[in-house]
């Protein structure tokens, strides 16, 4: 894969993150300060240091999950994309005859590239989809990622 490839697939995976992040992972963010600075104020019911650090821990729980989940999510896609690009590589190495000479080599590079741009315009085609299931797996909140 060249760094053109490269490049487009890097950037599409970042900007996927990132509009998940500000949709859906930012406020989870902020809610889990928000519930660990209650814990941290709540003297009553939480007396102890063990208390407040479980409290925290607890509020810190949804936006783990959902990182996890993330992170689960863009691991097989990723594994994905290598499948392919491995078949890629593994195609052109077949059609090679073992009395290739190093001239007709470029041939076989172009092959692999072609066939590996492929691969990536047909992942980078599959990120709108997985950004919406995954924006709607977090939607229905921690206890669905729990399930899956």
């Amino acid at each position: 894969m060249n760094s053109n490839h490269r490049n487009r697939i890097d950037k599409a995976i970042v900007d996927l993150i990132n509009d998940v992040y500000k949709t859906h992972l930012r406020k989870m963010q902020s809610e889990m300060h928000l519930c660990a600075a209650n814990c941290c104020d709540d003297l009553y019911r939480q007396p102890s240091m063990d208390n407040v650090q479980g409290c925290i821990e607890d509020c810190a729980g949804p936006l783990l999950r959902a990182q996890d989940y993330m992170q689960h999510e863009l691991g097989q896609f990723q594994g994905r994309l290598r499948n392919c690009l491995m078949q890629c590589n593994d195609d052109v190495r077949g059609r090679i005859p073992s009395s290739t000479q190093p001239s007709d080599l470029t041939t076989y590079a172009n092959q692999f590239e072609l066939c590996t741009g492929q691969c990536v315009d047909k992942y980078i085609g599959l990120i709108p989809k997985m950004m919406n299931t995954m924006k709607s797996v977090l939607e229905k909140g921690p206890n669905i990622m729990d399930q899956m």
